[in-house]
């Protein structure tokens, strides 16, 4: 009986998580969409920065990241069919990781990923450190045998 009644929370977590997953890229479309037309003046607000601080709460680390998938679903198109049980850090991380990729390539690798798969080191025995690329803070290289990038 316990193990059924844990099944079910965790499958319980499960939706819940992707509800809010789901939220945070409508979210991250909204601020897009209030940056470029500037909505915030209308919201009482001098800067675009002052609205997500101020009236969000928002890091300035979220609200970047939050605005990288907003602009990339805006991008491609993808307003209307958001990728659904895709965390948006994930997002960030594959659009980044892969910034030449098309976006079905990009999304399947946000939805199927870990973020330990973002995270794997096999650099020594398998890519080595040359064509190593710098990407914000993080830094990938793509692996010889797969071609997926890994950070090093």
């Amino acid at each position: 009986m316990t193990s059924l009644i844990n099944n079910s929370l965790i499958e319980e977590c499960r939706s819940l998580n992707a509800a809010i997953e789901q939220n945070y890229l409508l979210l991250a479309l909204s601020l897009v969409e209030i940056e470029e037309q500037e909505l915030f003046k209308g919201a009482g607000y001098d800067t675009f920065q002052d609205f997500w601080s101020q009236d969000l709460g928002r890091e300035k680390s979220t609200v970047s990241r939050l605005l990288a998938a907003g602009r990339w679903i805006k991008e491609n198109g993808m307003q209307g069919k958001l990728p659904g049980a895709t965390s948006y850090k994930k997002l960030v991380l594959a659009i980044k990781a892969f910034p030449t990729k098309d976006s079905d390539y990009v999304l399947s690798v946000a939805k199927t990923w870990s973020f330990s798969d973002f995270k794997e080191s096999h650099v020594e025995e398998v890519c080595g450190t040359e064509g190593e690329h710098v990407l914000g803070d993080m830094r990938f290289t793509p692996c010889k045998k797969c071609g997926k990038f890994i950070r090093v």
